[in-house]
């Protein structure tokens, strides 16, 4: 009997101490409670500033009993959580407060759960003085300022400040407003748009800025053969201008069927202009055709004609055109005769013919950009290599060509000769061609029936690269006589 007493006893001992050593082990693995601590919307500003703290505190294992939030950092806390009747203590998500004294505070959050686990989170608030803030400056840009409705704008405010902004407000002038930083807006209707934008900032400081959209009530629709009167605005070059157009909008002209040399060196190419390779002589004759284009055409109004073979528009949306004086004086023609442009014979236009007659003039008198030349001339030479064909060049072949000149004073055969590229293409001229002392001589890539100003490679693809080639034009001992690259 008195060992059963025993044993009974023992086992009771030894499950109470089973107990002890779970919740002893309990309580060395709790989890201590999470606390977050952040602020909105900035961690400084200018006294007196005003701050949204955030607070995430919660406990995985448990429940929180109490929490404190030091916003000054001094030791002494000014929120404190209150326990309910459970024990727990709710904390709230937000709390606001406004600093008044400038300096630098380390706001503290400590949360603490039931099983005695802590934890805290720290971020600092600089407050400012508000005499030392500078007022923001900011500008206006936008992707467009002018078109036709609806038409969509994409604004950016250009903002500086020496903290930071905390509010913008668009006026878009059509009754609408935006609070973005950049909006995007589109103006349904035509007229002209006031477009205002003001920042404040941090301190409490404005600018503001304006633009002006200008929305046209839709593009203008001319028709071909007519003249127009415009407005010469601003002469870019010697052939291209904006004018006023009759619709009211401010357009990009592009005089058609002739081209000035460009203005500086680095931008003309060689062999651009029937073979003249200086460059810096070609860039004077470019600003000389500005300067003349500038002299005739600048705050002037003139007539503009469009030509059904050209289109309304080239490849950069600008309006080509042939350009009159109000006398009828055509423009193009003049740039020509006075050797300020050569033909673009790259390009379509009914004129083409005629203005090639008085580019030969200019060329033979050596007059304006055709002095570029040396004198005498240079023999065969290439003067022209039409790489990019209309459309797809492979359905276009006879519109990618070579014009070869013989610009000595005797005729020369050029049995055996060839014409290739980079790429090794060869083409041999036939026995017995000669090229007459003044004559040029075609060569189409596609095929045809040769005559005395017009040869066909016969290829089946094209052979001039459009992004870049040369032309070699070699004798029948294979010497280089010419070449001519873009």
């Amino acid at each position: 009997m008195k060992v059963k007493t025993f044993l009974i006893t023992l086992l009771l001992f030894l499950s109470l101490l089973s107990g002890c050593i779970e919740q002893k082990e309990s309580k060395a693995t709790n989890t201590p409670p999470v606390a977050s601590l952040s602020v909105s919307p900035f961690s400084s500003g200018y006294a007196p500033f005003n701050v949204t703290f955030y607070i995430d505190a919660h406990d995985s294992d448990g429940y929180i009993v109490s929490w404190n939030l030091d916003v000054n950092g001094d030791g002494t806390p000014e929120f404190v959580g209150v326990p309910d009747s459970s024990g727990k203590c709710p904390i709230p998500k937000t709390i606001n407060y406004t600093y008044t004294t400038a300096g630098n505070y380390t706001a503290r959050l400590i949360v603490i759960d039931n099983n005695g686990g802590t934890n805290e989170n720290t971020i600092v608030i600089a407050v400012l003085n508000s005499t030392q803030n500078t007022p923001p400056t900011c500008s206006i840009s936008a992707n467009v300022t002018s078109g036709y409705a609806p038409l969509k704008v994409s604004f950016t405010a250009n903002v500086q400040d020496d903290s930071y902004i905390t509010s913008y407000t668009w006026d878009f002038d059509d009754e609408t407003t935006s609070h973005e930083k950049n909006p995007v807006h589109v103006f349904s209707n035509a007229g002209t748009y006031n477009v205002t934008l003001m920042v404040e900032d941090n301190g409490g400081l404005t600018a503001s800025a304006y633009i002006l959209i200008k929305v046209l009530e839709k593009e203008w629709q001319p028709e071909y053969g007519v003249k127009y009167e415009v407005h010469v605005v601003t002469v870019i070059d010697g052939d291209t201008f904006d004018a006023t157009f009759p619709n009211g909008s401010i357009e990009r002209v592009r005089l058609l069927g002739v081209d000035t040399p460009e203005t500086t060196a680095s931008g003309n190419k060689p062999n651009e202009y029937d073979g003249i390779t200086d460059l810096d002589c070609l860039a004077y004759w470019g600003i000389e055709a500005k300067n003349f284009a500038k002299s005739w055409l600048e705050g002037k109004d003139v007539y503009i004609e469009f030509d059904a073979s050209a289109g309304f528009k080239g490849y950069y949306g600008r309006w080509l055109c042939y350009v009159y004086l109000l006398n009828n004086t055509d423009f193009n023609a003049e740039l020509i005769k006075r050797g300020l442009a050569r033909v673009y014979e790259e390009g379509t236009c009914s004129k083409e013919s005629y203005y090639l007659t008085l580019q030969q003039q200019a060329m033979d008198g050596r007059i304006g950009l055709w002095s570029c030349k040396p004198e005498g001339g240079g023999g065969v030479v290439i003067v022209n290599v039409h790489y990019d064909a209309a459309g797809d060049d492979r359905y276009n072949l006879n519109d990618e060509y070579v014009v070869i000149k013989n610009e000595g004073n005797e005729a020369v055969d050029m049995t055996g000769w060839t014409l290739s590229d980079e790429a090794n293409h060869v083409y041999t001229f036939s026995s017995g061609f000669v090229l007459n002392a003044g004559v040029s001589v075609t060569i189409y890539t596609g095929s045809g029936t040769d005559t005395s100003d017009k040869l066909y490679w016969g290829s089946g693809s094209p052979i001039w690269n459009n992004d870049g080639d040369t032309a070699y034009l070699k004798d029948d001992e294979g010497k280089l006589v010419d070449s001519w690259s873009w």
